[in-house]
């Protein structure tokens, strides 16, 4: 599969590569978007291509207007102006909150949000959801076709002293408006979708990695040469707001909660959560199981539905949840890495995923903090049902855990982590990447990732309307690279060739 994906992806990059040789940028761009939502659907074996990086610049040195320089600000000692750019954020979500974590955190700079993808108003509404002490200057592209909105977002980046990118990872506005050899401001890419193939390496000056492990790993897979770590902050503030939560916890109950998008949950080799739920709630009557992110109208949840389990969907509430639980389950195949940590600084004891792919691990083993993978359900399992059992345990471990993770993920640490990335980026002058050679991985890591894709399907023709008879002749060839994805239609075959 991921094999298929990478050959049609290739073949559309030398497509759009006759879209740009005859000029057609807004096709090109309009096609490399839809490209880009492709291998964001379907892993295609790269985690970064300096094909397409190539493409994206070349396309920015094309319809920026030269005039469009940017003057970074007079520098301050303590007060520096942040803009960060987001594709689109939401009332829920590790990504979300991570972005006004920083913000609420870094008290001594100004900062600016800017979204791609979102009216200002519904950036605003979403913002009202994580309270801040301090003032935003929220931003949105009043343009609504593509290169008008590339060239507003270039003339909108002047002035800062850094551009932070939390960006979707199909996001192509961003980089083509920062392909831009004029811009001088320092690019800082936050890697929060750090295990999907994304857009963005050839204008970014410093990628900044929540997960240490991932340093060593995107030196290889996306030739990143420049890398500073800055761990998820988890700011668990304390917040006036009326109790919402309906379910009252009588004595003898044990509160089990698990957190995740529910894309994460789905089955995959093995790998069962839902099953694994049902089994717990069913040999302990006093167990309760609330799953947050996943819905009981779900389809992957029909054959494990409960009393005692809770399906509650998108919670807007989640920390009270989070309060009362005994017992935090990461979530598996795919873990949600904010959840868990938000929940281990509350001291509640912490049941890791097991046999993680590496991809998916947050720490490394460590016995003497209790922070250890199993290697399978059984272990896994076993170990689940030692700390229903006996709270003596599930104290100590719990203790073990929260004595390491707070002294990597206190607040005071991250502080001073994001000022050395401030510091070590504040000489740096932005400048577009030369291209590099691209590798692609096919590992049991990307089957997983191939195996949990939305289903999503492409018209191959899309925006190459215009192109030469010569170079459609040469596009409807390619279609013999088509992945079922791939819609081709020998009716709009010929249509395409006669232009109708």
């Amino acid at each position: 599969m991921i094999s298929q994906n990478k050959k049609y992806f290739d073949s559309c990059i030398i497509t759009a590569r006759a879209l740009l040789k005859e000029g057609l940028y807004h096709d090109c761009i309009l096609y490399l978007n839809k490209l880009v939502s492709f291998a964001n659907n379907n892993f295609i074996g790269y985690y970064a291509n300096w094909e397409l990086e190539e493409l994206l610049n070349i396309l920015g040195s094309k319809i920026i207007p030269d005039n469009s320089k940017n003057n970074i600000r007079e520098k301050k000692k303590n007060d520096l102006s942040i803009l960060h750019i987001v594709s689109e954020i939401y009332p829920t979500g590790g990504h979300t909150k991570l972005l006004f974590n920083w913000i609420e955190l870094d008290e001594d700079n100004i900062h600016s949000v800017i979204t791609t993808r979102m009216t200002i108003d519904a950036l605003i509404d979403v913002s009202q959801k994580y309270p801040l002490n301090k003032k935003i200057n929220y931003q949105e592209l009043q343009e609504k076709e593509f290169i008008a909105k590339i060239i507003e977002l270039n003339q909108s980046v002047k002035n800062y002293d850094r551009i932070i990118l939390h960006i979707h990872p199909d996001d192509i506005i961003p980089v083509i408006a920062l392909s831009d050899k004029n811009i001088q401001t320092p690019v800082l890419f936050l890697n929060h979708a750090d295990h999907l193939f994304w857009v963005g390496i050839s204008i970014v000056d410093c990628l900044v990695q929540i997960r240490e492990i991932n340093i060593i790993l995107d030196k290889l897979r996306r030739k990143a040469n420049f890398q500073k770590l800055l761990p998820i902050p988890i700011y668990n503030k304390k917040l006036e707001i009326s109790r919402s939560i309906k379910y009252t916890k009588k004595e003898g109950d044990l509160y089990l909660l698990s957190t995740g998008s529910e894309y994460k949950y789905k089955p995959y080799n093995g790998y069962d959560f839902f099953k694994a739920a049902y089994s717990i709630v069913e040999k302990y009557d006093n167990v309760h199981f609330f799953i947050a992110g996943v819905s009981d109208k779900s389809s992957l949840v029909q054959e494990y539905l409960h009393p005692r389990i809770y399906y509650l969907g998108n919670v807007l509430n989640l920390s009270e949840y989070e309060d009362i639980c005994d017992i935090y389950v990461e979530g598996f195949p795919i873990p949600s890495f904010t959840a868990l940590l938000q929940v281990a600084l509350k001291k509640k004891y912490i049941h890791l995923i097991y046999n993680p792919v590496n991809l998916f691990r947050l720490f490394n083993d460590n016995p003497k903090y209790d922070l250890v993978y199993s290697k399978s359900y059984d272990e896994w399992i076993n170990s689940l049902e030692q700390v229903i059992e006996s709270s003596a345990t599930r104290e100590r471990k719990m203790t073990n855990q929260y004595t390491y993770i707070n002294s990597i993920y206190n607040i005071k640490n991250w502080i001073i982590m994001l000022n050395d990335i401030y510091d070590s980026t504040k000489d740096i002058v932005h400048k577009i990447r030369e291209k590099e050679d691209d590798t692609s991985y096919f590992t049991e890591d990307e089957e997983l990732l191939s195996s949990l894709h939305k289903d999503v399907k492409y018209t191959h023709y899309a925006y190459c309307e215009k192109l030469s008879l010569y170079e459609k002749i040469k596009l409807v060839w390619r279609g013999k690279n088509k992945t079922k994805k791939i819609l081709i239609g020998k009716l709009e075959t010929l249509k395409f060739l006669i232009n109708r």
